[in-house]
């Protein structure tokens, strides 16, 4: 029944369900409950890191096993599209995953979807007990809110220049699905000051998990090309100070939010997503 049901999920149209190009299978048939959670934490002791990646073996391992939990568990709970997926392989090294922002259920929806590991950037309010231990064994950063938190940003830039990919989300703070935007600057920091690209990403239908459970209206996650900052120096020679091109950087990002918008509606049209960009 568990083959069948597996065959099922890896052959259907949306968000099949797909393994790691590095994953390790483990066959559970002759285990014990016990037995299969130590071969697990074996493997993961043993994982090799993807190749240029300077993450602890161990590291990676938790993270995975973490990561396709998390997957196995939202694809239970509600339906799930994942569209775009391809553009995330034009991207080989450290880079920053920039979404929208519409619930709690972003994180886990955009974490688990990408086929490789990354460091999230949060408030600070999210870091108290109870969820706060947990941001913290995956390595996510808190950021305070309403100031330059400069110890936040170089973290960030630390990761980002390790060659690790970082998830954020420019808006910083939830907002209505009809109507993304304003932009923070966040991402424009980033972006200037590592010289990294950025993949926008587009989340809908994650505000009501008894709604995704229908067919008709499934978490999404749609993913653009990524944009490369190749265009910064220009911009500082044509006389921009660092605020401005902070600024157009989250202008892009608001623009490319919207062409997912208009492509995820064209592809699935849904009333309460249509961007109203009054």
């Amino acid at each position: 029944e568990l083959r069948e049901r597996d065959r099922m999920d890896s052959e259907r149209q949306h968000s099949p369900l797909r393994h790691m190009p590095d994953a390790h299978r483990v066959d559970s048939t002759a285990l014990d409950e016990g037995q299969t959670v130590e071969r697990i934490l074996d493997l993961a002791r043993n994982a090799r890191p993807l190749p240029g990646s300077d993450t602890p073996h161990y590291w990676l391992g938790r993270y995975r096993f973490w990561q396709d939990r998390v997957a196995a568990l939202l694809g239970q709970m509600v339906q799930i599209e994942l569209h775009g997926s391809a553009h995330e392989d034009e991207i080989q090294a450290g880079a920053i995953f920039a979404c929208n922002h519409i619930s709690n259920w972003d994180p886990p929806l955009l974490g688990s979807m990408l086929n490789r590991q990354v460091v999230f950037l949060g408030k600070s309010e999210l870091f108290r007990w109870p969820l706060g231990p947990v941001l913290r064994w995956f390595d996510a950063v808190p950021i305070v809110r309403g100031r330059y938190d400069a110890e936040a940003f170089e973290l960030t830039r630390a990761h980002l220049r390790g060659g690790h990919s970082v998830a954020i989300f420019p808006e910083g703070t939830r907002r209505e699905p009809h109507r993304p935007g304003p932009v923070k600057r966040g991402l424009g920091i980033l972006v200037e000051s590592a010289g990294v690209p950025w993949l926008p990403c587009l989340v809908r239908g994650t505000g009501s998990l008894r709604a995704a459970h229908h067919r008709d209206r499934p978490m999404e996650l749609w993913m653009g090309p990524p944009s490369y900052p190749v265009g910064i120096e220009a911009l500082r020679a044509s006389g921009l100070d660092s605020d401005q091109i902070q600024d157009r950087i989250g202008e892009l990002f608001l623009a490319q939010l919207h062409a997912l918008g208009q492509r995820a509606q064209e592809h699935r049209p849904r009333p309460e997503y249509e961007i109203d960009r009054n």
